[in-house]
């Protein structure tokens, strides 16, 4: 059995539109390159772990894993591209099995606590429509818990499962829970609409590598496409299929994330 979880990421990599298919190739030639090593040694059964980053961010909330494929980034369009690949291995006798996760934190997390305790640092930030939009990030527990059922379940060869957290919040609550669990503090959130974040997207993408270095793409069109609507996750699948549901919402994960934070470093 092999779960590939390997890949080019950063945390503005599902925003970044104006990023080159090249930078993400390797998620492409890893995945083709590790699907032949599988069916080369008899392995019985590949989860690839995609992301949510393939749909088109206009579909309709909740997104199930019928929803369009239609990435507007490269990352995204690199692991479309990978999933085609798991895929043609299955037809080929490699039985396979595609994840999505969505944005995912936990303990020893280098992606989205950092960048979201860096936002707390600003005094000032302009959130589309005062960041009340729902999004939806998911514990590394609950995505585990989903990957695994993925890898042993009769049912799961040939299938997508999106792995999202069944509890979309806010980006003004997350600052909330951020507050509350860990003592940061909140910045003064600016309401603006789409337009103005549009013209001060050169202003935002400056501030963004001072303060938060990596996620310079929050100030582009596609984080705006997406800032401006709800977005998150049908989870009925893994549920009726896999019998797996999140355990979850950002509050619990976040304490969980501490607890094991500081089991690791008494």
């Amino acid at each position: 059995m092999v779960l590939h979880l390997a890949g080019r990421l950063h945390a503005g990599s599902p925003f970044g539109s104006d990023e080159s298919d090249a930078e993400y190739q390797l998620n492409v030639e890893s995945t083709r390159g590790l699907l032949e090593a599988s069916r080369a040694a008899g392995v019985e059964r590949f989860v690839y772990a995609s992301s949510v980053a393939v749909y088109d961010p206009n579909a309709v909330s909740p997104i199930s894993e019928d929803g369009p494929a239609l990435p507007r980034s490269a990352y995204g369009r690199s692991k479309l591209a990978a999933e085609r690949l798991v895929f043609e291995y299955h037809q080929r006798g490699l039985p396979g099995t595609v994840v999505r996760p969505t944005i995912v934190y936990g303990a020893g997390d280098r992606h989205f606590l950092p960048v979201a305790r860096g936002l707390t640092r600003l005094s000032l930030l302009p959130m589309l429509g005062g960041g009340r939009n729902l999004v939806d990030v998911a514990a590394a527990e609950d995505v585990a818990t989903a990957l695994v059922a993925a890898a042993f379940h009769p049912a799961a060869p040939g299938q997508i499962y999106n792995a999202a957290s069944g509890h979309p919040t806010s980006p003004r609550e997350m600052l909330e829970v951020l507050h509350a669990v860990e003592g940061t503090p909140i910045p003064r959130v600016v309401g603006l609409p789409p337009l103005i974040m549009r013209l001060l997207a050169p202003l935002g993408r400056s501030v963004l590598s001072g303060a938060v270095p990596g996620m310079e793409g929050m100030a582009g069109a596609l984080a705006t496409r997406y800032g401006r609507r709800d977005v998150f996750y049908d989870m009925g699948r893994v549920a009726d299929q896999l019998g797996v549901r999140p355990r979850h919402d950002f509050h619990s994960g976040l304490l969980a994330a501490r607890e094991t934070e500081r089991a690791r470093n008494p």
